[in-house]
């Protein structure tokens, strides 16, 4: 069995959190591609109105999977938190995406943000969850409803959806923070006889 690491290299068709962390001329994608979670060093977070569900995707790079493997799954990951400057409040929605074929499949819901406070040094008490590290599994292409190729992997973009929550009318918000996004490609190499036949033709 071996695995394989894709994470993004570039925006991909929908950016619809609406801010990101440093935000000094980096492009969203280079805010959450990093090989281990750096917390609250970059990030994007969502914003906006009362529970409208915003999704951002990203392109990832080509596949090296060896010709002749099969795909025993494809997991979708990140690292996030909810942040909440004032009070505890939890967000409920958080889904993993693919976007395949033109179509986005939303993965299970992954809710695990109920904010604790935490005192940082030189700043003032804010509310952030426990940063949180989530995977969701998918053993089919959820486009085709079969076990996956290697060729559903071109083109293939992956992503995040969630929300902001607001209460008490307004005055308190609670945001999704992402710190990290890849995707981890299981599979099994092919026979040895299988790779032999190919390096001689």
């Amino acid at each position: 069995m071996a695995t394989e690491y894709l994470r993004p290299n570039g925006n991909g068709d929908l950016q619809e959190f609406t801010s990101q962390f440093p935000d000094s001329g980096e492009a969203a994608w280079e805010d959450v591609d990093e090989s281990s979670p750096d917390g609250d060093s970059s990030y994007i977070q969502t914003g906006g109105g009362h529970a409208v569900l915003q999704k951002s995707l990203f392109t990832i790079p080509a596949t090296a999977i060896p010709v002749g493997s099969t795909i025993n799954y494809v997991y979708g990951c990140s690292y996030a938190r909810a942040y909440q400057g004032q009070y505890s409040f939890p967000i409920n929605v958080y889904y993993h995406l693919l976007k395949i074929n033109g179509t986005v499949y939303d993965s299970s819901n992954l809710p695990c943000f109920t904010s604790i406070l935490k005192t940082y040094a030189n700043k003032s008490s804010q509310y952030y969850a426990p940063a949180c590290g989530w995977s969701d599994k998918w053993l089919l292409n959820p486009n085709t409803g079969l076990t996956w190729e290697i060729a559903d992997l071109a083109g293939m973009q992956i992503g995040i959806g969630s929300y902001s929550l607001l209460y008490s009318g307004g005055t308190y918000r609670v945001d999704a923070r992402v710190s990290q996004l890849f995707i981890e490609i299981d599979y099994n190499l092919p026979p040895t006889s299988y790779v032999q036949a190919q390096i001689i033709m």
